[in-house]
């Protein structure tokens, strides 16, 4: 039978676990939540004091509100991307071919249609071989820092990725956590070991995110927003100066803080409960009693 300090030092131990299952699953939801969320930026597109338009947008969709006369009027964002040239944008068409064409003509340094057009669309034929003034426009308005017009794929991608790579790990770390609970692997992978290793995986996964999309929102996303309104030739609205990070990309801020919790709890529960254990002595001198009759073998 255990001795009451046992017990009660098991039962320290699996508060902390407890604590890192219920941590972990936060984390998790919050992942999930910054993935379906659109809300990655927010920002108001400007054509006069009048004609103003709220813009937010996630990894994925977001939506454009115009107050127009005493309605208002809402279009869906879809992104949109060119790998070969590294592009991408939030497009207003309804279907791939249009936001397709769209960004084609955004790099043919064409105009475009309004958004309210995008329900009503007339496909326009586009220069199979663009003039070179207005690819070399394009060029330039893409390497300039104050205009840039798109944001560029590969970071784009690249925030997906790490928070793809964020979500299992997290996944993982929650229920190996929940293992944990109610057993005693001895897998190194699923037992006290692994969830340092999920953990501090997920909290770097984080970091890279949230650090690229840091990135594109200060070199282009604060100067064009990539939007079709903003894309536009004629009647161009502006975004300079009116984007900001939204709640999804603190939430992967708190995501991150989580797995540092989780962290620094594992470490608690190593330092302060498995290293203070006391240790059995064992005897290293054998005393033997001379009054004991010895066996002697020749």
């Amino acid at each position: 039978m255990s001795p009451p300090s046992q017990v009660k030092r098991n039962t320290k131990q699996h508060k902390f676990i407890v604590a890192v299952t219920v941590v972990s699953f936060c984390a998790t939801a919050l992942t999930i939540f910054s993935f379906a969320s659109d809300h990655w930026l927010e920002a108001t597109a400007v054509l006069t004091e009048r004609l103003q338009s709220h813009v937010n947008y996630g990894l994925f969709k977001g939506s454009i509100e115009r107050q127009q006369l005493a309605s208002t009027l809402k279009f869906p964002l879809t992104v949109v991307c060119d790998f070969d040239l590294n592009l991408c944008m939030y497009s207003c068409q309804q279907d791939l071919e249009r936001r397709k064409v769209e960004l084609k003509r955004v790099i043919n340094g064409e105009d475009l249609d309004p958004c309210e057009q995008s329900k009503d669309y007339k496909r326009k034929k586009l220069s199979r071989n663009p003039q070179a003034k207005n690819f070399t426009k394009a060029l330039a308005l893409y390497k300039s820092p104050t205009r840039a017009p798109c944001m560029p794929s590969s970071i784009h991608l690249c925030c997906i990725l790490f928070l793809s790579l964020q979500l299992t790990f997290s996944l993982m770390a929650f229920v190996c956590s929940g293992i944990n609970l109610k057993w005693h692997p001895v897998e190194r992978i699923f037992n006290i070991f692994g969830l340092f290793i999920w953990n501090a995986i997920a909290a770097g996964c984080c970091f890279w995110c949230l650090a690229l999309w840091a990135a594109m929102f200060g070199s282009h996303l604060r100067y064009n927003i990539a939007v079709t309104d903003t894309l536009r030739q004629q009647l161009n609205f502006t975004s300079e100066g009116y984007a900001s990070l939204g709640g999804a990309y603190y939430s992967v801020v708190v995501v991150m803080i989580l797995h540092i919790i989780n962290l620094a709890l594992l470490f608690a529960r190593q330092r302060y409960f498995m290293d203070g254990q006391p240790h059995n002595a064992v005897a290293n001198n054998i005393n033997i009693d001379d009054a004991e009759p010895r066996l002697e073998f020749y």
